[in-house]
């Protein structure tokens, strides 16, 4: 029994030393589906490469939404992703980001995305799993309009 649990923590280090980090590269075919009381449901396509020789599920997000280097919002939820290793595709996602400071919601966003020159960016992390390893992997001002 004890060399099974000294095998489980062996595999365990080997494949937390060998993750790399996650890269998203776009943000793409955006639909607004609701706004409702400062929350935006958002639907779109992210392509994100895993470099990894094992599938990843993202089990958590946590990103804030900036204009032109503002925190205007922040994702409170994103649909639950499973990553094929070794790839970069494009993959669906379904997200709620909370206006907090935009005082007039939707109107005001449209009004500064439609600005010359206003860049929408995100920036924050998402948690990874996979069997009985957890790895979080930050991102910092992606660019999703510019």
């Amino acid at each position: 029994m004890r060399k099974l649990i000294y095998l489980i923590i062996i595999a365990l280090v080997t494949v937390s030393c060998s993750f790399q980090s996650l890269e998203i590269h776009e943000f793409k075919n955006f639909q607004i589906l609701e706004f409702n009381n400062n929350v935006l449901t958002l639907k779109a396509d992210i392509v994100i490469n895993n470099p990894n020789t094992i599938k990843l599920k993202i089990t958590d997000a946590d990103f804030d939404l900036k204009i032109d280097e503002k925190i205007v919002g922040k994702l409170t939820q994103m649909d639950k992703l499973v990553l094929a290793p070794r790839t970069q595709k494009s993959y669906p996602v379904k997200a709620k980001f909370e206006l907090n400071n935009l005082p007039n919601g939707i109107f005001s966003l449209i009004q500064i995305v439609n600005k010359r020159g206003a860049k929408l960016s995100v920036s924050g992390s998402v948690t990874g799993k996979s069997f009985l390893y957890r790895k979080t992997f930050d991102f910092n001002d992606i660019k999703i309009y510019e």
